[in-house]
């Protein structure tokens, strides 16, 4: 009964994650410019994965792999507002700042 309570909000979460990385990929590719693309894809990508990962969960069945997954959603905390900036920096130096030019 539990598991089957913790796979539906599983897949509730991963559902959600699919929906936040296809708006992410629709950031991408509708506005203008570098710096709202960049915007628009890294906190939709962020929460997508994150949710992706915490919906995987429940299906692991161990706790060394729930722990990998939770160690990943760590890692993409850390690394895509670092990866953002980075390229955000990059492209300001560049002058990139107007219609994606």
């Amino acid at each position: 009964m539990i598991l089957d309570v913790l796979r539906f909000t599983g897949g509730i979460c991963i559902a959600a994650g699919v929906f936040f990385s296809f708006a992410a990929v629709v950031a991408i590719l509708r506005f203008p410019d570098v710096f709202t693309r960049l915007h628009g894809s890294s906190k939709a990508l962020s929460g997508g994965a994150i949710l992706i990962l915490l919906g995987a969960l429940p299906y692991t069945g161990t706790v060394s792999g729930a722990m990998k997954l939770v160690l990943i959603a760590a890692f993409f905390l850390v690394s895509n507002p670092m990866a953002s900036h980075a390229i955000a920096r990059a492209a300001r130096k560049r002058g990139k700042e107007e219609n994606g030019q």
